[in-house]
């Protein structure tokens, strides 16, 4: 077997058939076999999933178990030299699995690799990240990231502004939405760590791999479409803390006490500025309310979390349309 392409599937019944689909098709000609795990969806995903893609290996989960489980479920299945793991909100354009996999063939000592990410209107999604440091979250604090700062290596921020991601190199960390791995580097890196319930997985993998001489490279010349934001919109407050949680839990593992302190300062000093410049925009009527009401309110919240330790729960999010957007 080549390669194992593994889904984690929750409440992304909307997604099913694009995603699988273009799955399916690129898979064409390959030695391949598609796994999924879902997460007890409640909108009917794993049966569209049975219904509609019998081929694929489908694990229905009695409960939740977190995205880094369920992946951990369905790779200890997998028996690919190579292993994918690809988001349920992601739809491969044609020839993306192949051309990794040649790029991995002719690089043995690239351990991960990923394609350049399109949002859905086709304009550039960043997908490369330096490793979180308490530098960068100053800097994302004031902004400096989206100034001409952020075109200099020094500014430019965990999603490298200053790369335009139009060549293949080295990065810190790849976007979790779509990750090739060699099986024989993850052998040696060990899988995901199962502490990271939803989010931060992508960032602690990767930084591993990289630790262990393991490249991470970024590869422009396969290229998929990721919509992001489809499961985690149903509850924005909820799923923004979840996502600085995970953050400090990447620090709590890789850095010290003191940087931990200064990941909690920065993050604070972040959403302080923005929930006082949101609030003031929302004073200028119904329109700027419509436009800022989320931001301000899930900034409200996560200091909450800081400050009290008091987290929003998934039931008493609001509900929205809006995107997670963890860089603004």
């Amino acid at each position: 077997m080549e390669l194992s392409v593994v889904v984690v599937t929750w409440n992304a019944k909307k997604f099913v058939d694009e995603n699988f689909g273009s799955i399916l098709a690129d898979l064409r000609g390959i030695s391949a076999e598609v796994i999924a795990v879902d997460n007890a969806s409640t909108d009917g995903t794993a049966d569209m999933i049975a219904e509609r893609f019998p081929q694929v290996n489908l694990t229905r989960s009695p409960k939740n178990l977190g995205f880094s489980n369920a992946n951990i479920v369905a790779i200890r299945k997998s028996t690919g030299k190579y292993v994918c793991l690809v988001n349920p909100d992601v739809r491969v354009l044609p020839g993306c699995f192949s051309k990794l996999m040649d790029y991995l063939e002719k690089n043995p000592k690239v351990g991960v690799a990923g394609p350049k990410t399109f949002n859905a209107d086709g304009s550039l999604q960043r997908s490369c990240m330096r490793a979180p440091s308490v530098w960068i979250s100053f800097c994302r604090a004031f902004a400096l990231d989206k100034t001409p700062l952020g075109r200099t290596p020094l500014f430019g921020g965990i999603s490298m502004a200053d790369f335009d991601h139009d060549k293949t190199r080295e990065v810190d960390v790849l976007n979790g939405a779509f990750l090739m791995i060699r099986r024989t580097a993850m052998d040696q890196v060990g899988l995901i760590d199962e502490r990271f319930f939803m989010y931060g997985d992508d960032l602690d993998w990767c930084v591993r791999f990289g630790k262990a001489g393991w490249p991470v490279m970024f590869y422009p010349e396969a290229e998929i479409v990721h919509y992001g934001g489809g499961v985690t919109a149903k509850a924005p407050l909820y799923f923004y803390v979840e996502m600085h949680k995970a953050n400090l839990q990447y620090f709590q593992k890789h850095h010290s006490w003191l940087a931990q302190r200064g990941f909690l300062a920065a993050l604070l000093l972040h959403d302080s500025i923005r929930y006082l410049g949101f609030s003031a925009l929302s004073l200028l009527g119904p329109r700027w309310r419509e436009r800022v009401g989320r931001k301000a309110q899930r900034s409200k919240a996560c200091i909450q979390w800081v400050l009290n330790s008091k987290e929003p729960s998934l039931e008493a999010s609001p509900q929205g349309t809006s995107k997670i957007a963890p860089t603004s």
